[in-house]
């Protein structure tokens, strides 16, 4: 992979596990470094039962991946494109300079029936933008966030 945008990535910004290239989960999707970003996937922590998404309703979920966004960059996570054309909504998640953790995810299900969420597939994607400077680093009431869903804190 030869783009500048990827190459800074797999440099500059700690995930944990990382995959280098992107790879190809059974669902189809697709996870790890890419072109412009990193796709995330989903960690299992949740009952089987709880990982089905009834229409309508909003579901906390949670990445498989640890990210350390350095004070030199911000990122936003997105909804996969084929989870969106499915009725799988995942509002834009900013992650400021300097936050680390696991991503706390909300999704809610638009479709019919019921969607089936799996343990490690892909759920989003993150794309990262370079500041001219540094920033003063997060340290907000979300940061070094578990490898569980964390509800809004007030």
């Amino acid at each position: 992979m030869s783009s500048l945008i990827a190459e800074s990535i797999r440099k500059n910004i700690p995930i944990t596990p990382f995959h280098p290239s992107k790879m190809k989960h059974d669902s189809g999707l697709s996870f790890g470094l890419d072109e412009a970003g990193y796709s995330i996937r989903l960690h299992d922590t949740h009952p089987s039962s709880d990982m089905q998404l009834q229409p309508g309703l909003m579901h906390l979920a949670v990445s498989l991946e640890h990210v350390s966004i350095p004070t030199n960059v911000i990122a936003e996570v997105r909804n996969k494109s084929t989870l969106a054309r499915l009725g799988l909504w995942q509002p834009t998640t900013t992650l400021e300079p300097g936050w680390k953790g696991f991503i706390t995810l909300e999704l809610v299900y638009f479709g019919r029936g019921t969607f089936k969420l799996e343990p490690g597939m892909p759920i989003g994607q993150i794309i990262f933008s370079w500041l001219d400077g540094h920033a003063p680093a997060y340290e907000g009431k979300y940061q070094d966030q578990p490898a569980e869903p964390v509800a809004a804190r007030f």
